[in-house]
């Protein structure tokens, strides 16, 4: 597609023209392929796998754009604790702003609850009928609401695992993984229920990205969000996943509390950390370093596999700063992991850009 001379594009416009005057896209954009990602390392389930879209290169260009024109009116309205998906927003900025609140809570003594909440299949659940209607009433553009709604209605998916595809499948809810245009229902759906939590409990803070909700507020007033939001979810056709839903306190009080504390026939789960976008979120003063030395033990594999692979020295070099370094200090902002895992992984590089002769030589002249 990007290597197509510009007079290409000028006769494609007459094509899309002639698709919005008939508020539908072409039949090509219908067919798409939707390989199962293990969402857990060598798990099999159907419910652990996260199915992806891969739309038409054309419609990912179409969508492209119209999620470019329609972005500065679509994040101006948006609620400012939103940061998936939306520009000069990072994942980072959920977990920092969570932790942050716990550690000044820690520190002067305040009773605050922590709750993080998550849709059982969040984009699998929309209801097609009621997408196109949700999109019109913010003031979306019905004509690309109508050619969304077409192709929804009309398409057609091959489940993809490994190299062996599926036949043809006909769905009647759910929008792609995938899709430009997937984010706006997603991430208009939360910002429209922050808003109405702010009327609602305005002393609760908030933060998600996509549908990774986090709040922190008294003990009363988390509460109650989760019941409003368990309400709208509801409401909205979908519904939260109670395996993922976690509860924590800065207090041993409201720790016993939780403890015996069951939510819509679930018991809460409240242990002494979690995971929020990638970066470990503790109601505790104590170290974990759990999941920072499971991903340097990633990057020392990575090394690893660098060192013995034919390559030049300065192709190594490369590799491991674009591939195992990234994956070593990815959440490690508050998190440090232990020592002895950095020695590994340092070890590992070392041998992978010096060989075996760096052995004979001080670790610290080489690295300088």
């Amino acid at each position: 597609v990007r290597v197509l001379p510009k007079a290409a594009w000028h006769r494609r416009e007459k094509v899309l023209n002639l698709a919005i005057s008939l508020r539908t896209f072409p039949d090509a954009y219908k067919h798409v392929v939707n390989p199962a990602i293990p969402k857990k390392a060598d798990s099999d389930k159907p419910l652990d796998q996260r199915v992806l879209s891969i739309f038409s290169a054309l419609y990912r260009v179409e969508m492209g754009a119209w999620y470019k024109i329609l972005a500065p009116w679509f994040h101006g309205n948006l609620h400012p604790s939103i940061h998936g998906g939306v520009r000069n927003h990072e994942a980072l900025e959920v977990s920092w702003d969570a932790q942050a609140d716990i550690e000044e809570a820690l520190l002067q003594d305040i009773d605050m609850l922590f709750s993080a909440v998550d849709y059982f299949k969040y984009f699998d659940s929309f209801d097609h009928l009621w997408v196109h209607g949700f999109l019109i009433r913010i003031g979306f553009p019905s004509v690309l609401a109508d050619m969304m709604l077409n192709m929804y209605l009309a398409i057609q998916r091959y489940i993809k695992i490994g190299k062996a595809y599926g036949l043809a499948q006909i769905v009647y809810n759910g929008m792609g993984q995938g899709d430009h245009g997937a984010l706006f229902p997603a991430v208009a759906l939360v910002s429209g229920q922050f808003y109405m939590l702010d009327l609602l409990y305005p002393s609760v803070r908030k933060g998600a990205c996509i549908d990774d909700r986090n709040f922190r507020g008294s003990y009363n007033d988390v509460l109650g969000t989760y019941h409003a939001v368990y309400d709208f979810d509801i409401a909205a056709g979908h519904m939260l996943q109670a395996s993922k839903n976690v509860m924590m306190a800065t207090t041993q009080r409201s720790r016993d509390k939780l403890k015996k504390l069951v939510l819509h026939g679930h018991k809460v789960s409240c242990p002494s950390h979690t995971i929020l976008t990638g970066d470990v979120v503790s109601t505790h003063l104590r170290k974990y370093t759990e999941a920072s030395n499971q991903r340097m033990l990633a990057a020392t594999c990575t090394a690893a596999r660098i060192s013995r692979a034919p390559l030049e020295k300065r192709q190594k070099v490369k590799a491991i700063g674009c591939a195992a370094i990234p994956k070593a200090i990815f959440a490690t902002q508050w998190n440090i992991p232990s020592f002895p895992a950095m020695g590994k992984l340092r070890s590992a590089i070392m041998q992978g850009t010096w060989g075996n002769k760096a052995r004979m030589r001080c670790v610290e002249i080489l690295m300088a």
